[in-house]
């Protein structure tokens, strides 16, 4: 198994991915009041939370998990080689690399009439690690 997607074990507990967001998304705040009592007050920033949510969800799905394996093994690649190879309705697979693409996991560009597919390892990396330190690895 290619160790650029091992996340793949990780991202499939919802568990997990309800905390990766809280994570990501929640800023816990102390204030003391008076000499020895203290008040928290959890400070959400939305557009982390909006991302974070988004780049758990992109990542969550068994399909996109093995479109992003084939897209791993290949470097580059183009959509049509995808469906064709994966055996997957055009459509599907469209939807899903929009899915991909709008939470920045991949990029694409065009050549010709062709567009090819290139994963963000970057972002794969973040996720990964993110996953790692949640669970104490």
């Amino acid at each position: 198994m290619n160790s650029q997607l091992q996340i793949r074990y990780f991202l499939n507990i919802s568990f997990v991915i309800l905390k990766l967001i809280a994570i990501f998304a929640v800023k816990v705040e102390l204030h003391k009041i008076g000499k020895h009592m203290k008040q928290t007050k959890v400070v959400f920033n939305n557009e982390r939370l909006q991302y974070s949510s988004e780049l758990m969800r992109a990542l969550a799905h068994p399909l996109r998990l093995k479109i992003l394996e084939f897209i791993d093994q290949n470097g580059s690649i183009n959509v049509n080689k995808i469906y064709n190879t994966l055996m997957i309705e055009q459509s599907i697979t469209s939807q899903h690399l929009r899915i991909l693409k709008l939470a920045g996991v991949v990029s694409s560009e065009r050549t010709g009439k062709f567009i090819h597919y290139t994963i963000n390892y970057d972002i794969v990396h973040k996720a990964q690690a993110a996953v790692k330190k949640f669970l104490g690895k």
